[in-house]
Formats: structure tokens, sequence, C-alpha cells
């Protein structure tokens, strides 16, 4: 039933594994890689806990982007296609109910602490992210938490940062 949220719960925790104990190729992380982002960027179910248990595959998606921003394979052109199609799961009209917009921020923190993305990027992406249309209220919750969530995280990691 939620094979493909699961799929990438599995493959999450694989990434993790071989971040601290390599063992994957380089095809095989550039194939989880290209994977991961082609699967947040078609995934269509982003309902979180439902009457049968947790779909919750867009904060499995945010797990394993997580960790493959640190494959060695990782390129600056895959974090632009991350936080591009982080921009549209949040820009959807469904309303997240159970912080799935908290979970986005963990992989562009991660983006930002890297330096995989330059300072202008981010600034323009979070321009980009903030252009919504104004009937779209779920839209807008999503990115307000979203953004609360990126601002806290920043204030404590940096903090000088405003």
């Amino acid at each position: 039933m939620f094979t493909r949220s699961f799929t990438a719960l599995f493959l999450a925790s694989l990434s993790y594994r071989h971040n601290n104990h390599s063992f994957l190729s380089q095809s095989q992380q550039r194939q989880i890689i290209e994977q991961s982002i082609d699967y947040i960027q078609n995934e269509h179910d982003f309902r979180g806990l439902t009457n049968d248990g947790w779909a919750h595959g867009i904060a499995h998606i945010a797990d394993l982007l997580d960790e493959v921003v640190d494959f060695t394979t990782f390129t600056h052109n895959d974090s632009i296609l991350v936080i591009n199609a982080i921009k549209n799961i949040l820009h959807n009209s469904f309303l997240f109910t159970a912080d799935e917009p908290g979970r986005m921020v963990i992989p562009v923190l991660h983006l930002i602490n890297k330096n995989i993305i330059s300072d202008d990027e981010l600034n323009n992406w979070i321009t980009l992210l903030n252009d919504l249309k104004v009937y779209n209220f779920n839209a807008y919750s999503n990115v307000s938490l979203f953004m609360i969530k990126l601002q806290a995280h920043l204030l404590i990691a940096y903090p000088g940062f405003e």
C-alpha cells in the first residue's frame, strides 16, 4: 500500500549506512540520487497519517534527500533540482498536517551547511518560494511553516543571522 513511501525510507537508511561506511559504487550513488529527485518531482500522494497508517511519503523523501546530499557524486545541479522540487511540493494545494514542511527544511539546511548552493542561489530560491498566489491558502500555510522552521534552525546555527 505504501510501497513508494517506505522504499524512500529504506533508501534513506541504506544511504545513511553508505555515508558512514562507504559501500555503494559511484554508479549506484548516481542511481539513488536520480531516483530520489525523480520521486520528489513526481510524487502526488501528499498524505501524512491515514486510516491505514502513515503514508508520509514527503517526509520520507526529505530524509532520503538529506542523506544523498552527502554522496560523493551529488552535484551542484542536483542541489538546484532538489530545492526546486521542494518549492513545487510546498506550493501544491494540499495542506500538510504532519510536519512535512519541517522535514523538508533538513535537506535544505544540509545544502546550506555544505556550501553546495550559493547565498545568491538560496536568496533567489527563497524569493521564488515566497511568490505565492494569494488564493492558495494551503500553499501559503505550507511555505509559512517551512520558513518559520528554516529561520529557527538558522538562528540557532548562526546566532548573528538575520
